[in-house]
């Protein structure tokens, strides 16, 4: 008899957790008890967005903290012979010194609107900073992750392979600035240095290479890969679920591996202690942990004593895999 281990690929919780939280100190518009969708205005605040450092060794012409319209001029060099270089407001702001004789200078602050991003109930309130939010949400274990958090509405391209990648983050616009993508089976990173431009706050892919994880994690930036390492497809059963979702709004958390997404579907939690080590069946999931095909995950054909018949969806060939090299997968 064939044993393996079985790990959730993605699991349903009636008891998940988020944390909606004000850049600022500001209003918070609900109280504990009360039920939320994902587009309910949950507080608000003032917010500046840029900051930038006036060049040093400038004459400055304005008062410190004195407000300032977008193009006045802020500060000037004398460059001989009647020549200055100038610095001009880069937006309305203020003048602000920072305290070692330099300046920066701050946009005025806009509206910020928080909104809870989830179905649910509001459990606890911090008074005019956070919500704390009750509620069902599906979650996916990633492969691999950067250790950076994202929410945002989600894009998912139209098909699950790589053909469609390139020309359509050549023609990323602003339009997908503040969302999450899923960009199919493959990330390149020149298409993830093309996204972290424009302002995407987060892709998951079926997979990357290492070298996209490192200018992520080093940009700050929320990459998160469902299968592993390499040009490896994307589940059917996830890329299915993640067609459905689409423009609904979620949360890659990095640290914990998972991709989080709220529902308004209310989800029992599993009773009763569950069984990891289970025997290899035909038509069962799971994920090889052998080359040539580490982290491709497909279904069981057959088993023998010492090797298991294993088909990857789209591919004419069948693989043999050692048991040993086997995880099984639970998803929905």
């Amino acid at each position: 008899m064939n044993k393996i281990f079985m790990i959730d690929k993605v699991k349903r919780t009636g008891n998940f957790f988020v944390e909606r939280t004000l850049p600022d100190l500001g209003e918070v518009f609900v109280k504990a008890g009360d039920s939320v969708e994902p587009f309910t205005k949950i507080g608000q605040a003032k917010v500046s967005y840029f900051f930038q450092k006036v060049p040093s060794g400038q004459e400055i012409l304005k008062e410190p903290n004195e407000y300032v319209e977008k193009g006045v001029l802020v500060s000037r060099v004398n460059k001989g012979q009647f020549k200055y270089t100038n610095f001009y407001a880069p937006y309305n702001g203020f003048l602000r010194p920072v305290g070692d004789g330099s300046f920066v200078f701050e946009q005025d602050k806009e509206k910020f609107e928080l909104f809870s991003g989830a179905w649910g109930v509001v459990k606890s309130v911090v008074e005019n900073k956070s919500v704390l939010i009750s509620g069902s949400a599906t979650v996916i274990y990633c492969a691999v992750a950067s250790s950076y958090e994202a929410e945002g509405e989600l894009v998912v391209l139209p098909n699950p392979t790589e053909l469609l990648e390139d020309p359509y983050f050549a023609n990323f616009t602003k339009e997908v600035s503040g969302k999450i993508i899923y960009s199919g089976h493959f990330i390149k990173l020149e298409n993830l240095k093309r996204a972290i431009k424009i302002g995407v706050r987060g892709i998951i892919a079926g997979g990357f290479d290492k070298e996209s994880l490192d200018f992520a994690q080093k940009s700050g930036f929320a990459l998160a890969s469902i299968s592993g390492f390499g040009r490896i497809p994307t589940p059917d059963q996830i890329f299915d679920f993640f067609s459905q979702v689409t423009n609904r709004y979620i949360f890659i958390r990095g640290p914990a591996g998972e991709i989080l997404i709220p529902s308004k579907d209310k989800f029992e939690e599993e009773s009763g202690d569950k069984d990891f080590l289970i025997e290899i069946k035909n038509d069962m999931i799971v994920q090889v942990l052998e080359r040539p095909y580490f982290g491709w995950i497909g279904s069981v054909k057959s088993v023998d004593k010492d090797r298991v018949k294993i088909a990857f969806p789209g591919r004419i060939e069948e693989v043999l895999v050692r048991p040993t090299n086997l995880l099984a997968l639970d998803f929905f």
